[in-house]
C-alpha cells in the first residue's frame, strides 16, 4: 500500500475530530487501514504532526575512503577474517556489514568441494588449527 500524503492524513483527521465520519468509515472510503486511521488520529493529538514518518534504511557503516582501506587491505591480506578486518579497520559494526561490504566490492571466498574455506596457499591444516 502506498504512503498517504499530509493531505490526506489531514482530511481523514479533520473529518474524525469534527464527527462526520468513523475510522472504519474514514478507511473504506479512503482505502486505507482503520490502524493506520487510528495512527494517524493519535500522532496529531500528541503532536500535531500529519506527515508520514521518514522512511529508509541505515547509512552504509563503511565510508568512500574506508572502502578504498579495505579493498587494500583484503589485497594484501586474503585471509583475513571477517572479525579481523573489522578491527584492523577499527570499525564499530557488525561482522554482517563487513560481509556485506566486500560482497558489494565484488570479493567472493574461495571455498573447496567440502564447502569449507580453502586455505591460504602455502599452509598446512595444522598450522592452521595452531593459528
Amino acid at each position: 500500500m502506498s504512503i498517504a500524503s499530509p493531505e490526506i492524513r489531514k482530511i481523514a483527521v479533520e473529518a474524525y475530530l469534527s464527527g462526520k465520519a468513523t475510522q472504519q468509515q474514514l478507511a473504506d472510503i479512503l482505502g486505507f487501514h482503520r490502524t493506520a486511521i487510528v495512527r494517524w488520529v493519535r500522532e496529531y493529538r500528541k503532536d500535531g504532526k500529519l506527515e508520514p514518518q521518514a522512511r529508509g534504511h541505515m547509512p552504509r557503516a563503511f565510508s568512500p575512503e574506508e572502502r578504498e582501506r579495505l579493498v587494500t587491505l583484503v589485497k594484501n591480506k586474503p585471509d583475513l577474517t571477517l572479525e579481523e578486518i573489522r578491527e584492523l579497520l577499527a570499525k564499530d559494526c557488525s561482522l554482517m556489514a563487513v560481509h556485506r561490504e566486500l560482497r558489494r566490492l565484488d570479493f567472493r571466498f574461495k571455498k573447496n568441494s567440502e564447502g569449507i574455506r580453502a586455505r591460504t596457499k602455502g599452509r598446512s591444516r595444522k598450522q592452521e588449527k595452531l593459528d
